[in-house]
């Protein structure tokens, strides 16, 4: 029983990391055809991605009663998010191609597209400032929720272990 905890765990952390993924092809294929200048569109992805947020801040919560090591958690996690991150860095340096503007010839790059879409919406007030650098814009619109994704997950888990050395 053991064994299959620690094989399972692992498998499902991972898979959770792909939410927002499939949120993202979501609100894309549902509102994108009705207009991407609408505010309900602007405002299902801001809300979506700080639902994102939230799961990704109860997931470091809950994560205390399976997972010992803080670390081990935090990389399982937020793991796809690292691998949509290389791919569109990849893209965005070695083939200088702009996310913004370009639309990507293979469903690969519309798989690291979609995983951050939701996130996008959440820090585009930010990531504005760069606008004019489109490679900079680029590079910002997914490493600054990348490291969101993490810095929430692991602030969660912080969270729940002062609570739980206070009670002791």
């Amino acid at each position: 029983m053991e064994l299959i905890k620690k094989i399972t765990l692992p498998i499902i952390l991972v898979l959770i990391g792909f939410i927002p993924f499939l949120v993202g092809d979501i609100i894309f294929n549902t509102f994108f055809p009705f207009g991407h200048n609408s505010m309900l569109f602007f405002r299902t992805r801001f809300f979506s991605g700080i639902a994102i947020l939230a799961i990704w801040f109860f997931m470091g919560i809950i994560s205390v009663k399976f997972m010992r090591s803080k670390i081990k958690f935090v990389l399982l996690l937020n793991a796809p998010a690292f691998f949509m991150l290389m791919l569109q860095l990849c893209q965005i340096i070695f083939l200088d191609y702009s996310s913004y503007y370009f639309w990507y010839p293979a469903e690969i790059f519309y798989f690291s597209e979609m995983y951050y879409f939701p996130l996008k919406g959440v820090f585009s007030t930010f990531i504005s400032w760069f606008y004019n650098y489109k490679q900079v814009y680029s590079l910002l619109s997914f490493i600054i929720p990348f490291l969101f994704l993490i810095i929430i997950s692991c602030f969660g888990r912080v969270v729940i272990e002062k609570r739980i050395n206070m009670k002791k």
